[in-house]
């Protein structure tokens, strides 16, 4: 198991001074680096997955070359390798992609071509979803009989009732060394796990046996392609999701692409490599109860017999195949489960008529494919009743607007909020969360939301998107306006509040310089991890824009809860309780210094310390030898000192400032390429209520001006 942790650069001791300033008013938390700080930060990353007790995170991202499924812990600094390019065959996958991750951090979902588990069909070069358990080390001896012995790897795309891999009917094409082609079984980013990592959910792109054993000569594989299915790791079954009535697989797939859209000239086109900024072909998500799956459907009328209307609309435009739009089914009924059409009530032509292919889609008029980016699956809250989706079918409204476009182009796209009843005969309750105004038809193209991501108590709707104004009453943007930029901004809408409010912030005050990507809420409903290849969100960045990294950002509370406008008496408003929480702040000053603000709730104890993880010398642990395979590192021993500490008696609520200089002998680390990395630990108590804490990373930073030529005499 390769290891790594944030390495900080020698530290002396740092003066600490104490200013008292005024409170900073903030909805969000200036943006945390998780996928690395100098001198040891990822080359690149994306596809953040926030486990639910907020310890961990997984994501994809390159460390020194390394390219893979990495986790972090949150508490500790420490970087794990789930899988990725590696000299040990056991981990040697570098095209992983897509991890989503259980409640604790213990268990990871992906999607990798490499034989990880030993039970894969190798033949195929076709992808294959693993879950990896965390607590396991990998095991000495990879063709050990005993499961227990199979190290940490269990295959998740494998055979009802068995633990042999699924079987395809045709090889997969080749993708590079880093990239997955469109076949095979594949998982979507953080929406494949259940919380206790016992369920995966996943997308089977290629015909196979899924449903039924393969014939061998000629092989010929009875499932046909692009169908949803649920492994259950524990009872070793694999469930179709994507049925129709009978329980049988859906005649030319289930879920996006079909197999006669895949087929279509601009199409997806089998082989292709999976280029984008969804990193797997999966739109299979499964709630962290394990009881609901939703996913991008295809084929409606087979899987939701109600749905003649497809059928009679898709006719003219090649028939019900080419249609895409979200559905949702409650896998914990067994065989009495239903699939429900989550957009079905919401008025949106899904059958917008437009005279030109599409470019890159491979739809040709009529049905439009929900997202612009194809593979974006619905968001489930935990347990599973609410769902975050987007569409750009547009309203009936904007419907005359895109007649008019005379250019390749989708219409934009428009987040919407589901409330799926218990009943299994009421019908779904949508809510728009933005809505596309009548505007120009040029000016449409710029203005879709994309990239959804739900909180688990289903009170909070996050999403991307460079639209500056939003037309519907409801939720209420309070953010202060900007202008419509190159780049997306990420949104919060709070359900609860009606509130909507920008997540994004930049430490120059400018609009980012990069495009924000998957999003992924932490079980607090606060805090929210995203992708983003903007520079400047934090001070000292060693990425270039364009380069993505992940971050994280957590909401505040509002200080006061807005309330809507009525007309005649204001209605009666109960007071609020202020909520108990610590907020911190640090940024980096150009001359090598950094202001920290902290503001607390009320009277206690505020005591910070600047904490610095220095390696050791290089050991193992006592009883394990680290020789067994040519080519496994040695592990790195770090000593965590304390270089700096202060603490402060507060009477009330109140903010603080302190800012934080390193001595002069420090001065050209911090005036290097790299500056000079601490960490900050600020601990708040107070009697009878708990401990708060948290801790910023920042690189103390000088920025020296060039010495000016001497003058010749």
């Amino acid at each position: 198991m390769r290891r790594y942790s944030w390495l900080g650069v020698p530290v002396t001791v740092l003066v600490i001074v104490l200013v008292c300033g005024p409170g900073a008013r903030a909805q969000f938390t200036p943006a945390t680096l998780l996928s690395g700080a100098p001198p040891l930060q990822f080359e690149e990353a994306n596809s953040p997955a926030f486990a639910q007790d907020g310890d961990y995170v997984a994501f994809r991202g390159t460390l020194a070359g390394v390219s893979g499924i990495y986790r972090r812990n949150l508490q500790s600094g420490e970087v794990t390798l789930v899988a990725g390019s590696n000299a040990d065959p056991e981990l040697n996958a570098p095209d992983a992609a897509g991890p989503s991750i259980s409640a604790d951090g213990r268990y990871i979902a992906f999607t990798s071509a490499h034989d990880l588990d030993g039970a894969a069909d190798t033949g195929s070069g076709c992808p294959q979803v693993y879950m990896r358990d965390m607590a396991r080390e990998l095991a000495p001896d990879r063709v050990a009989e005993e499961k227990s012995q199979r190290g940490p790897y269990t295959l998740a795309s494998a055979e009802n009732g068995t633990s042999h891999g699924l079987t395809y009917e045709r090889p997969c094409s080749s993708g590079s060394a880093t990239q997955l082609v469109l076949g095979g079984a594949q998982a979507a980013a953080g929406a494949a796990l259940s919380a206790n990592g016992d369920k995966v959910a996943f997308v089977v792109l290629s015909r196979s046996s899924l449903t039924g054993p393969c014939s061998s000569i000629p092989q010929e594989c009875p499932t046909e392609p692009s169908q949803v299915a649920v492994r259950d790791i524990s009872a070793e079954t694999t469930t179709l999701v994507s049925a129709t009535p009978q329980g049988e697989p859906t005649p030319g797939g289930g879920a996006f692409p079909s197999a006669v859209s895949e087929k279509r000239p601009g199409g997806p086109g089998r082989g292709t490599t999976v280029n984008d900024i969804e990193p797997t072909a999966s739109s299979a998500a499964i709630s962290a109860a394990g009881g609901t799956v939703a996913w991008q459907g295809t084929n409606v009328p087979a899987q939701v017999p109600s749905a003649s209307d497809v059928s009679t609309e898709m006719a003219q435009y090649g028939g019900a195949d080419l249609e895409v739009e979200p559905l949702w089914r409650d896998i914990g009924a067994g065989s009495a489960a239903t699939t429900k059409r989550l957009l079905a009530g919401a008025g949106l032509n899904f059958y917008f008529a437009q005279s030109h292919q599409i470019s890159g889609e491979g739809i040709e008029g009529g049905a439009v494919a929900p997202v612009r980016q194809a593979f974006a699956p619905p968001a489930l809250s935990a347990d599973g009743s609410v769902v975050a989706t987007t569409s750009n079918a547009p309203t009936a409204a904007n419907t005359a607007s895109y007649q008019y476009l005379d250019f390749n182009a989708l219409p934009p796209a428009d987040a919407y909020v589901v409330r799926v009843p218990s009943a299994p005969s009421a019908p779904p309750q949508v809510t728009p969360l933005t809505a596309t105004p009548d505007f120009a038809a040029r000016d449409a193209i710029i203005d879709g939301i994309q990239n959804v991501a739900i909180s688990p108590d289903g009170t909070r709707v996050a999403f991307n998107t460079r639209r500056a104004s939003f037309a519907v009453p409801a939720p209420t943007l309070i953010s202060p306006p900007v202008s419509e930029g190159a780049f997306s901004y990420t949104y919060d809408a709070n359900l609860a509040l009606g509130t909507l409010q920008r997540v994004t912030s930049t430490y120059d005050s400018a609009a980012p310089n990069g495009e924000p990507g998957l999003l992924s809420f932490a079980g607090d409903n606060r805090s929210l991890a995203l992708t983003s290849s903007a520079a400047n969100l934090i001070y000292g960045d060693a990425t270039s824009p364009g380069v993505s990294q992940v971050y994280s950002v957590q909401e505040l509370p509002l200080a006061e809860q807005p309330t809507p406008t009525v007309i005649g008496a204001p209605p009666t408003v109960a007071p609020v309780s202020p909520a108990w929480n610590l907020a911190v702040n640090a940024a980096a000053q150009r001359d090598g210094s950094v202001l920290v603000t902290a503001q607390t709730p009320g009277a206690g104890k505020l005591v910070i310390m600047a904490l610095a993880q220095l390696p050791g010398p290089a050991g193992r642990k006592a009883g394990k030898s680290t020789a067994r395979r040519k080519g496994r590192q040695a592990r790195v021993r770090l000593v965590t000192q304390t270089v700096a500490r202060a603490q402060e008696r507060i009477g009330d609520a109140s903010s603080l400032s302190l800012r934080l200089r390193a001595a002069a002998r420090d001065s050209s680390l911090i005036a290097s390429r790299l500056g000079l990395y601490v960490v900050l630990s600020v601990d708040f108590a107070a009697p009878g209520h708990p401990t708060l804490s948290k801790q910023i990373g920042v690189t103390l930073r000088r920025h020296v001006a060039p010495a000016r030529p001497r003058a010749k005499r």
